[in-house]
């Protein structure tokens, strides 16, 4: 896969604790990305959890 552009969302968790899987305390920051292929942006829409 190649991506155009990858940029993280939202605050830096900086008090050292991990937060938990789904659902966890809410502080995490997304990744937004800019995929080169249609395909490639297509099979990760097909295989995510929601």
């Amino acid at each position: 896969m190649r991506f155009e552009r990858v940029h993280r969302m939202g605050h830096k968790n900086t008090n050292g604790i991990r937060p938990a899987g789904n659902g966890g305390d809410g502080r995490h920051q997304s990744i937004v990305c800019k995929f080169s292929f249609f395909n490639d942006r297509e099979q990760v829409r097909g295989s995510s959890r929601n």
